[in-house]
């Protein structure tokens, strides 16, 4: 067809050194040994092919729960005694593992503590493999893995251990959790809106005292404006999960634990005195939530800056929660909501600039979206 394809990816969740000629595995029930000699055929195929393309792998179903770290520490082995360069190292985490030490993980500390996990092997036993890449191709299978609390804090994970891409995956109805159909809008969806409005902003260090609760927040100092989403992953291990239910459905067993308060400490805030503060509480069902619904949802006080300080408490912070909380000077709600407004009725030809006209064209693709310009990446 002509269209450049820059990431390779051999095959999906191969055999590992568990898996013999008489206890096949992997997607395609093949041995490890199999899957090592279709590797290298494919390998070699596209460095001849294409020298400068970027070749994937091994994309186990997991890299570093129980056995599977011997597992990608044998195929770096292999690569690395071939000459052959990783460009990306690539794994799936869809659901509990059990740990190197026999405990269980929950699907917030499995995706950090593989990330770091990995790591640490290819920077201290395979740096010569030149893995530029982390990519998780696959993580969060079964719908309770995808609610929104628990996307926001994963994404924060992810970000934090260096992992440099990440694909959800999720039965197909279900549009990645995100969306019900593509014109109908999960509260997921807004949840990404709002951090979208953090483009351009500088990144700002967050800091928890539990793990399941975290915050991805910037700061824009021309607009004097500082963002938080704040989300409640939900816990996903029991203590002893039931060895006779399938992994993907041990979620479904844990009992949901109860609300909790959330106090949010900022500091270095770009204003002082009174402030606004908005915060847009997003509940965390799997149904519809429209946009002109969000009015509802959403409060706006005014509050005292003082030395840059501030502190805002959440009430009955439910698992899956996300709030999106906007401090700035008096008035940027409104301002913003008739920015949006603006852009939702706009014309192509009333555009005034082509980064207008661009900004529009984005726009027309989400009809049921009225959203601010800054949201439009």
């Amino acid at each position: 067809m002509g269209l450049p394809v820059d990431y390779w990816e051999v095959t999906n969740e191969p055999a590992h050194p568990h898996h013999t000629e008489k206890n096949p595995g992997g997607y395609f029930k093949h041995s490890w040994q199999d899957f090592l000699a279709f590797w290298d055929v494919n390998y070699d195929a596209v460095r001849a092919a294409d020298p400068d393309a970027k070749i994937v792998g091994p994309s186990f179903g997991g890299a570093a729960d129980g056995d599977m770290l011997t597992s990608t520490g044998a195929f770096l082995s292999h690569c690395q005694d071939r000459g052959q360069k990783l460009d990306v190292l690539s794994w799936h985490i869809n659901c509990i593992y059990k740990g190197p030490n026999g405990q269980y993980w929950d699907d917030v500390d499995c995706v950090h503590r593989e990330i770091e996990a990995v790591h640490k092997l290819v920077e201290g036993k395979f740096p010569d493999v030149g893995v530029q890449e982390y990519h998780l191709d696959e993580w969060s299978y079964h719908i309770p893995y995808a609610g929104m609390g628990s996307q926001v804090v994963h994404f924060y994970y992810m970000d934090l251990a260096g992992l440099d891409r990440a694909a959800k995956t999720q039965p197909p109805k279900y549009l990645n959790g995100i969306l019900l159909s593509p014109q109908t809008p999960r509260a997921a969806y807004w949840a990404w809106v709002e951090y979208a409005k953090q483009d351009g902003g500088v990144r700002l260090v967050t800091e928890t005292n539990d793990r399941c609760i975290v915050g991805l927040a910037s700061r824009h100092d021309e607009a004097k404006i500082v963002r938080t989403l704040v989300a409640r992953a939900k816990k996903m291990a029991a203590a002893d999960p039931p060895e006779r239910a399938p992994h993907w459905k041990w979620g479904d067993r844990v009992p949901p634990k109860p609300p909790v308060k959330v106090r949010i400490d900022f500091e270095g805030l770009p204003l002082s005195g009174e402030a606004e503060v908005t915060i847009l509480r997003l509940p965390p069902g799997y149904g519809p939530l429209y946009e002109d619904e969000l009015d509802s949802l959403t409060t706006t006080t005014m509050m005292d800056v003082v030395e840059g300080k501030l502190t805002v408490e959440l009430t009955d912070v439910v698992e899956d929660n996300a709030f999106s909380i906007a401090i700035g000077p008096e008035g940027t709600r409104e301002k913003e909501k008739a920015e949006a407004a603006r852009w939702a009725t706009a014309k192509p030809e009333a555009a005034t600039t082509k980064g207008e006209r661009e900004l529009h064209r984005s726009r027309a693709r989400r009809p049921w979206s009225s959203i601010g310009q800054s949201c439009g990446g």
